[in-house]
């Protein structure tokens, strides 16, 4: 038994008042594919990841989620470790290599001339053009939104109408696509958007697990902030 994901599985018996809380932690732990106690390093912070974002935060949001855990717990009444996950089932790549491949082959020949063109389509087609005609404010932002966000191209960002959702969209876009040049077309300077700007910035060195990034901010906390989340290996600032 790991003692972090005991750890998570007293906290989510505690917030979901009970067992429910302690088999939503093992049905995320059975996704991991192993075995508790043969789990590398690396699947343990895998099964964390998916504890924090799918027990803690999808079911209280953020913030409660940070007072939670962070609170240290030691005897819970009432509470006994739970048996062994039920591992997800998988194929072996073999398997499935043999079933599809001649539907595979089938599909492919079938479908390669209208592939083409959809691709050529979806490459020359400026999206964008369908969001310029919409007379809706609230329509046009969320179409010039969905554009930003699904080709991550924060020029679409300067489309909106507000400073705020540009600032929220370069954070995404930025975020995504690990380029700390977007972000810094957050202003750092602004209080009210110095939390966005850190907060693009914190995210991506965690995604690049790079703890020198961290040294960029000029406060020490923020600083601190960001080491810590990078060698804990989960992140309740970036939902990760």
């Amino acid at each position: 038994m790991q003692p972090r994901l005991e750890d998570l599985r007293k906290k989510a018996y505690m917030l979901y008042g009970g067992p429910e809380g302690v088999k939503r932690v093992q049905k995320q732990i059975g996704k991991v594919g192993v075995r508790e106690d043969d789990m590398t390093e690396e699947q343990v912070k895998k099964a964390m990841n998916l504890i924090i974002k799918h027990v803690f935060i999808d079911f209280v949001g953020l913030e409660k989620s940070k007072l939670v855990l962070s609170k240290p717990v030691t005897h819970i009444p009432g509470y006994t470790p739970p048996e062994e996950p039920i591992l997800e089932d998988k194929i072996s790549l073999l398997e499935r290599f043999k079933f599809t491949k001649m539907l595979v082959i089938i599909l492919a020949i079938a479908t390669l001339g209208l592939l083409v063109g959809i691709s050529y389509y979806t490459l020359t087609f400026d999206k964008t053009v369908a969001c310029d005609v919409k007379k809706d404010v609230n329509s046009r932002d969320q179409c010039y939104l969905t554009v930003a966000l699904t080709k991550y191209n924060a020029s679409v960002c300067d489309k909106l109408s507000t400073l705020e959702q540009t600032y929220s969209c370069y954070n995404s876009v930025g975020v995504h696509l690990n380029d700390t040049s977007i972000c810094k077309l957050i202003p750092k300077d602004d209080v009210n958007l110095m939390a966005l700007h850190d907060k693009c910035l914190t995210c991506i060195a965690f995604n690049l697990n790079n703890i020198s990034m961290c040294r960029d901010f000029i406060s020490p906390q923020k600083e601190l902030e960001c080491e810590s989340q990078i060698e804990r290996g989960y992140s309740l600032l970036c939902g990760a």
